[in-house]
């Protein structure tokens, strides 16, 4: 997959399979992978509760707790893990077709048959509907020339009448304030650099949930843009550093 940017003076390519953009025969460095360097200290206890939770499944079903019990339960969270991300795969995956197809002027895509899926996908829908979206690109490829890394944004689109830069996310949100500063800082990215190829944006930028619990999506807007992009910028330096060393 190919994308010209800048009036066509650059070209990146980009592999689905391996996600990786290359300019020139360059690797380059993505937004997911710098903003992957930060820690996530709550996954640490997430993956200990999970492991919890299947010998207390065992023990309620009045099972023995045997050594195959200890060792399913120590990896129970990838087994979990691997589940929600394929869902919320599933969920982007209907969100990308349903943006092009609405761009393209063609139909829409069938509605998928999983519950969870599809409680995503109707957040998706009446998120839509309640901000009247008026989708303008689906997962464009970014890349700023400045800072030298590349990305792509789930959706530019306008907003209760304002454009704006959208990322989407199925995960659950932060209980505390809602938006991991990960959202943050990938956004920032994504914007500075489509701002550097000449996009000027009314509104902010936007973190739109879709709940596959609960089929209600939530919205949350991003302020202090120059402070989250100064963030991925140290970021940024930690990743490019690492590759040297």
């Amino acid at each position: 997959m190919e994308q010209k940017l800048y009036n066509g003076e650059l070209t990146i390519t980009f592999t689905p399979g391996n996600h990786s953009y290359k300019l020139n025969g360059k690797r380059l460095v993505s937004v997911t992978a710098v903003t992957g360097l930060l820690d996530k200290p709550a996954l640490k206890f997430w993956s200990a509760n999970r492991a919890v939770d299947h010998i207390t499944d065992v023990l309620n079903a009045g099972k023995e707790i045997t050594q195959a019990v200890l060792e399913e339960a120590r990896v129970a969270f990838q087994k979990q893990s691997k589940e929600a991300a394929d869902l919320g795969t599933l969920v982007h995956a209907f969100a990308e077709e349903y943006v092009n197809s609405i761009i393209a002027g063609e139909s829409q895509p069938t509605l998928p048959t999983d519950k969870k899926v599809l409680n995503g996908v109707l957040a998706f829908l009446r998120w839509k509907d309640e901000h009247q979206v008026q989708f303008v690109s689906s997962e464009r490829i970014i890349y700023s020339k400045k800072h030298d890394f590349v990305g792509r944004c789930d959706a530019e689109a306008i907003v209760d009448g304002k454009l704006c830069l959208i990322d989407f996310k199925t995960s659950k949100a932060r209980k505390e304030g809602g938006v991991y500063s990960e959202w943050r800082y990938q956004t920032a990215a994504y914007q500075k650099a489509a701002e550097e190829e000449g996009t000027i944006y009314g509104g902010p930028r936007m973190i739109a949930r879709f709940d596959k619990e609960t089929g209600v999506p939530e919205t949350y807007i991003l302020e202090d843009l120059d402070a989250d992009f100064n963030a991925f910028l140290g970021l940024l330096a930690v990743r490019k550093r690492e590759q040297e060393l």
